[in-house]
C-alpha cells in the first residue's frame, strides 16, 4: 500500500463523484426545461420549486467535491512525515488512515485505510503525533507504528 496508490484512488472516487452530479444536474436542466414547456398552475410551480431544490442541493454537493479535488491535487505523496498532518498516511495498531479529504474507507491492496479530513474527531486526535504516540478514541488506544 503507498501513500500515491490511496491518493489515485481518492482522486478517482472524487471525480468519479463529481461526473455523477454532472449528469444529475444536466438531468435536471432538462426537466426544468420541461416544466417550463408546461402551464399548469400551482403543480407547474410546485414542481418546478422541488427541482430548484434538488439543483441548489447538488450545486453545493458538486462544490465540496470540487473543493475536496483541490485539497487532494495539493498533497505531495512522496513527502515524508515526521508528524501526523495534512497528507500524512498513518499506520495505528488499529488500522491505516490518510488524513486528506472524508471519503470515509478506501480499499487499496485489498487493506482498509480511512480517508478521513484532519478536522474529523480522529483526525484532530492524529494531528501532531509522532510514531510511538498513542490516542484515545472511541474507547480505544491506537499506537502510531509509522508515518508516510
Amino acid at each position: 500500500m503507498t501513500k500515491q496508490a490511496i491518493l489515485q484512488l481518492s482522486l478517482e472516487k472524487v471525480n468519479h463523484r463529481m461526473k455523477e452530479l454532472e449528469i444529475l444536474l444536466d438531468e435536471l436542466h432538462v426537466s426544468m426545461e420541461d416544466e417550463t414547456k408546461s402551464s399548469a398552475g400551482d403543480k407547474h410551480e410546485t414542481a418546478r420549486a422541488m427541482v430548484q431544490l434538488e439543483q441548489e442541493k447538488l450545486s453545493k454537493q458538486l462544490h465540496e467535491f470540487v473543493q475536496m479535488r483541490g485539497i487532494l491535487t495539493q498533497i505531495n505523496p512522496t513527502w515524508k512525515h515526521i508528524q501526523v498532518g495534512m497528507g500524512s498516511l498513518v499506520e495505528t495498531s488499529e488500522g491505516w488512515y490518510f488524513l486528506s479529504v472524508g471519503l470515509g474507507q478506501l480499499s487499496v491492496d485489498d487493506k482498509p485505510v480511512f480517508a478521513l479530513n484532519p478536522q474529523a474527531p480522529i483526525g484532530q486526535q492524529l494531528k501532531g503525533k509522532k510514531v510511538g504516540d498513542e490516542v484515545a478514541f472511541g474507547g480505544r488506544k491506537l499506537i502510531i507504528l509509522s508515518i508516510f
